[in-house]
């Protein structure tokens, strides 16, 4: 219904638009425009719901004559002014969410240039249509129970969610008002006392300021004593369920209405003693193997309340019963014996073999865990979980039975065994060599180097007697430890190619282990690569220029603002062409204009033009500002760049010129898309011309105390300068001569990495102009490529380095 009535609203409100009856409008009648027909209407979206919290979406709406212009322009509500957008067709978009139900008064106003002022109102009505929210939660401690003097509570929260205040609120017990009073967050609570048995009606009525009401009902119930006593019957977690063990059961029984009257408990329908008292509470009951039977057994607590029903007792009653088997155990432990794998099978040696014994019944017996070795008794132990481990040193070759004995509590008995094999040693020595970590990389000629080195030597029939060391066929110190496990070698080699460093170790049997270990060694050769980087005394000059209607003023005297334009370039052989920043024109859009005052498809001037600042400054002029209101002069170069091999921009760019691209706006680059960024532009002509230098200058607005009197700052068109090192002007100077004075200055090609004919020794380099002065550029290599951080200044250069040969 809402929001056919807003439909209905916005029906009505197109009629009175089209019969001339729009909102009142006042304008000044001095402006010339106002006679052409410029006109606001403010539109409500046609999904709009007059609520709150309901976003409120309007249009105001833009007529103007061909000629006509808006300066600036407001929107407000309540005279707060609203973030608004402006659409393709010259309309403002804005939207809000209304916090209290109201009226608003919208408030959309526009000035031409010539200072003329026209607005027009509009009056929107929020309403609150919500009813309030009750919400009734009874106490956790409410019993129901038909008892003297019981209380039943309810805890009562009332809140308005329409943005106005609650007025009235009355709390109902079976039609009978009763007391309910809210405190300041709406919360209050409503006590029954001595209600009977029975069906009871709770309701809860409220009523806000608009007039909103709702009733919250809420039904309980009353009853006598229903709840039967407490009874809990819990098996203690010590026990066994074997009969040779006692076994424990907790029991407890209560009843907190009317009391127990009895409890009863039995063990295979016997009953026990061991019973809960009628005052309640719990018991432990131990129970002994002449109670309890092998197989199935029972354990029943039965327990009744003193309740009443009519003024006869009507007991309640609880039965518990749980039923549990009693075992007798006849299955022996389980033993598991395991070799170790670090087991050697030598004499001499210890041997070592783990067991594991397990008793998935009624557990291993103290004292019965038994282990010997070839029938002897050795002492062995295992721990909780029942694992352990018997050593034994063996000292003549022969098998070793291994033997392990267990018990558990019904004398049920295992035994298993293990063999070992015991033999004597014939391992040879092993020698491993490793070259030591001081080592450089790359060994060379004369210089010395270390090698360490280890002996294995498996089995103690034998040991180690001797160790000897070579380089080549030389003999060296080996530098041995003690027990001839280890030791290292130093030593030279005296020319290039593959070397060797050998160990030999002989054990007493006469075993010989030998291990060789190779190493190439080399020499270093000097290498110097030579690298020049030259000056580029060519430049190709971009000039961008706004031809909005907003550059007007700038664009009056632009010939004479640009007319030292020739003068700064004079030291280069350089040429200019000329876009504008519009981009809408098919004519235009990044396409050079045509030079003014030089025959027919001319599109660019350069040294050798005569007459060229008297061109470019009439050019520059008659692009006049008839453009697209939306500058877009990043946008622009872009698009120029992107179409340079089309007319007219064919041949503009020379593959040996640097690149210089000149911005003069006093607005902003006005979009946001890929090809308005500044980082765009740097990247398409990276990726055109690699080695090509490009710098980017802006004469633009810049903030006031900069560049007083100006329009929107040109922060796109600044940062792009910032990123290319170019210059930055004020739009507003008379004179724009000292940005165009950087852009005379010459540039160099970029030159920032070097192919070496090695890859150089220990990555080092040594970088010299032709005059011997070093040149201190950071770099990075790769191989035999070396990468400068920055690019080389314009000069000979000499890269000196060592190559390594063998």
């Amino acid at each position: 219904m809402k929001r056919i009535s807003a439909l209905i609203g916005l029906v009505l409100i197109g009629f009175f638009y089209q019969n001339c009856a729009q909102p009142e409008m006042s304008f000044d009648h001095t402006d010339p425009a106002s006679a052409l027909g410029i006109t606001l209407t403010i539109v409500p979206d046609a999904n709009n719901i007059n609520e709150i919290e309901n976003t409120q979406k309007y249009t105001v709406e833009v007529k103007l004559p061909e000629k006509g212009e808006i300066q600036r322009e407001n929107i407000s509500i309540n005279g707060t002014r609203v973030q608004y957008e402006k659409n393709a067709l010259g309309n403002y978009q804005f939207s809000f969410v209304p916090g209290s139900p109201t009226l608003y008064k919208i408030l959309a106003e526009v000035w031409t240039p010539t200072g003329a002022h026209f607005e027009v109102e509009e009056d929107l009505k929020i309403v609150d249509e919500r009813p309030p929210v009750i919400k009734i939660v009874p106490d956790v401690a409410n019993r129901y129970e038909d008892l003297a003097g019981a209380t039943q509570k309810f805890s009562v929260e009332v809140k308005d969610e329409g943005g106005g205040q609650i007025v009235s609120v009355k709390c109902f017990i079976d039609a009978t008002e009763t007391d309910c009073t809210l405190d300041s967050s709406g919360k209050g609570l409503i006590v029954a006392t001595n209600a009977r048995g029975g069906l009871h009606s709770l309701y809860v009525d409220a009523i806000d300021n608009s007039g909103n009401a709702r009733r919250q009902p809420h039904a309980f119930s009353i009853g006598a004593d229903l709840i039967a006593p407490v009874v809990t019957l819990q098996e203690d977690a010590t026990n066994t369920y074997y009969t040779i063990d006692p076994q424990k059961f907790n029991i407890g029984a209560s009843d907190a209405h009317t009391g127990l009257r009895s409890v009863l408990c039995t063990v295979n329908s016997k009953a026990v003693s061991t019973c809960p008292p009628i005052t309640g509470g719990s018991v432990v009951l131990g129970l002994t193997s002449t109670q309890l039977v092998e197989g199935l057994n029972t354990i029943s607590v039965r327990a009744l309340d003193n309740a009443v029903k009519n003024n006869v007792s009507s007991p309640n009653e609880t039965v518990i019963t749980r039923s549990f088997h009693m075992l007798v155990d006849r299955e022996a432990p389980t033993i598991k014996l395991t070799k170790l794998s670090s087991n050697t099978n030598l004499v001499n040696q210890v041997q070592k073999v783990a067991f594991e014994v397990a008793d998935s019944g009624s557990g291993l017996k103290n004292g019965s865990l038994i282990c010997k070795v070839n029938g002897t008794a050795q002492t062995c132990q295992m721990n909780a979980s029942g694992i352990g481990e018997i050593s034994y040193l063996p000292t003549a070759p022969g098998a070793v039975v291994v033997e392990v004995s267990a018990a558990d509590r019904y004398n049920n008995a295992k035994t298993e065994s293990t063999t070992l094999d015991i033999v004597r040693d014939a391992n040879v020595p092993v020698v491993t060599i490793t070259a030591h970590t001081s080592n450089p990389a790359i060994i060379l000629v004369g210089s010395t180097v270390r090698f360490n080195f280890t002996v294995a030597k498996e089995g103690t029939l034998s040991t180690l007697t001797s160790v000897r060391c070579y380089s080549e066929s030389a003999v060296v110190n080996c530098n041995a430890a003690a027990d001839l496990k280890s030791g290292s070698i130093s030593t030279s080699f005296a020319a290039t190619g593959r070397r060797t460093v050998r160990v030999e170790a002989t054990d007493s049997t006469g075993n010989v282990g030998q291990k060789t270990y190779e190493v190439g060694v080399y020499k270093l050769a000097s290498s110097t690569t030579s690298l020049a980087v030259n000056e580029i005394k060519a430049v190709d000059v971009l000039i961008v220029i706004d031809d909005s209607a907003s550059m007007k003023v700038k664009q009056a005297n632009m010939a004479q603002r640009i007319s030292s334009f020739t003068s700064k370039l004079s030291a280069l052989d350089w040429r200019a062409g000329i876009i504008t920043t519009d981009i809408v024109d098919p004519e235009k859009m990044g396409k050079l204009r045509p030079i003014i005052g030089a025959a027919n498809g001319v599109y660019w001037v350069s040294k050798a033009t005569p007459n060229a600042q008297k061109l470019i400054g009439d050019t520059v002029q008659g692009a006049g500002i008839a453009g697209a209101a939306q500058e877009q002069g990043i946008k622009a170069a872009n698009l120029m760049i992107s179409n340079k091999e089309n007319a007219p921009n064919k041949g503009f760019f020379r593959n040996n010129a640097a690149l210089a691209i000149l911005f003069i706006s006093d607005e902003n680059e006005s979009a946001n898309t890929v090809q308005n960024r500044g980082a765009t532009l740097v990247d398409l002509v990276q990726s055109l011309w690699p080695a090509k230098p490009f710098r980017a200058h802006s004469i633009v607005q810049l903030p006031n105390d900069v560049c007083p009197g100006g329009k929107s700052i040109g922060v796109r068109y600044t940062e792009l300068s910032g990123l290319t090192n170019g210059q930055v002007g004020c739009v507003t100077d008379a004179d724009y001569g000292p940005t165009l004075a950087s852009m005379g200055q010459s540039s160099a090609e970029s030159v920032n990495a070097a192919t070496l004919t090695c890859e150089p020794y220990n990555r080092q380099i040594m970088i010299t102009q032709t005059n011997g002065t070093a040149v201190n550029v950071g770099y990075t290599i790769s191989g035999r490529n070396v990468t400068f951080n920055s690019n080389l200044p314009i000069g000979q250069f000499n890269i000196s380095y060592s190559c390594v040969q063998q």
